[in-house]
């Protein structure tokens, strides 16, 4: 099933809203769909005829809009239906594994474009959930990179919050990312989702799973919480060893985890840390989680890291703040990233949520 005729059977069952931009996305990712499955497939003769004739890869998707307007929905429904070798990623983990690949790559001559070769004999298409940049490091390597992506036909679909040429804005030596930004837009349809409702905002949050203010009553709930989810498990508060770095803990069971936001976020943590605990954990409690600053970069970043891998683990969530969710990061320069990471902490409080979480 293509992805237009696979989101026009959700329609007809009404488990999507009609939806104007969604249908317009949709199509752009079915004529991709369409153009990627009926390639030639490289045989001899194509490899004779590319010789002469060299082979220009479709324009991949870049999707992006305001928080919960369904991008992923539309990507997966792309990647789902996709029968060529497919790879689909949270972008920042794609930043650490491109990291620690350059790493093994260090001293051999042009190690950017020794890995795109490597990933392009994996897959055909990278689809990357929420595209942002924030640190100086990925800013200057991106560039070459996906250049070297795109000279070996690999499509790239994404989504973000951002528009590309709002990327890495007001970010250190900015002009050294611009060729990253005019790879994207030479290699992708660029396509707006103009839809202002946030469709996770629908989800009933009953069964409150995020307490505020900081303080007895709230540590009293997360108690409570602990205590019901725990029941007749074995309870102990040894620490957990994740990648031979040791990380303090409340209490936990086989299955349930309790730690404090400084233990979670407080010293620089990446993805793997956390996929680590996605894996482990069912439900996992963060307590004490502050008010973010303006110059809380790295912390909002870590946090923002942490959110994602336990959203798209579809792990349980319990959280006490410092002050109400809209509240939590009102100004700094990841406010645009962090609105992503908002609608899904109010997600993840809804009943809805919790019952699709394997308990």
């Amino acid at each position: 099933m293509t992805p237009l005729a696979r989101y026009q059977a959700q329609l007809a069952a009404h488990q999507l809203k009609p939806n104007a931009a969604q249908a317009k996305a949709v199509q752009y990712l079915d004529d991709l769909y369409h153009a990627l499955e009926t390639a030639p497939e490289a045989t001899w003769w194509q490899r004779i005829k590319e010789v002469l004739h060299p082979y220009t890869a479709p324009k991949g998707v870049y999707l992006w809009g305001s928080v919960g307007v369904g991008k992923t929905y539309l990507m997966d429904l792309f990647f789902d239906t996709l029968t060529i070798p497919k790879k689909r990623q949270h972008f920042h983990e794609f930043l650490v594994w491109m990291q620690h690949a350059l790493r093994t790559l260090q001293g051999q001559p042009n190690p950017l474009t020794q890995l795109a070769k490597q990933v392009a004999q994996e897959t055909q298409v990278l689809c990357f959930d929420e595209l942002y940049v924030t640190d100086i490091g990925d800013a200057m390597l991106l560039g070459p990179f996906f250049a070297a992506l795109y000279a070996e036909h690999v499509v790239i679909v994404a989504t973000s919050n951002i528009a590309p040429d709002d990327l890495y804005k007001d970010g250190l030596q900015r002009e050294q990312f611009l060729p990253a930004i005019q790879a994207i837009k030479a290699h992708s349809q660029v396509v707006h989702l103009e839809t202002v409702h946030d469709y996770r905002q629908d989800h009933d949050p009953t069964g409150n799973r995020y307490f505020y203010p900081l303080g007895p009553e709230a540590d009293h709930h997360l108690a409570q919480c602990f205590s019901y989810l725990t029941q007749n498990q074995a309870v102990n508060d040894l620490p957990l060893i994740l990648f031979e770095r040791p990380i303090s803990v409340k209490k936990r069971t086989d299955s349930i985890l309790w730690l404090s936001f400084e233990a979670a976020c407080g010293v620089p943590r990446a993805s793997p840390d956390y996929l680590v605990l996605a894996e482990r954990f069912q439900v996992i409690i963060i307590s004490q989680v502050p008010q973010f600053a303006p110059q809380d970069d790295r912390r909002v970043t870590t946090f923002m890291n942490l959110i994602d891998v336990l959203y798209d683990h579809r792990i349980q969530l319990i959280v006490s703040a410092a002050v109400p969710l809209q509240e939590l990061y009102p100004h700094g320069r990841l406010t645009p990233a962090f609105a992503r990471t908002r609608s899904r902490l109010t997600e993840m409080q809804a009943e809805t949520y919790g019952k699709s979480c394997q308990l």
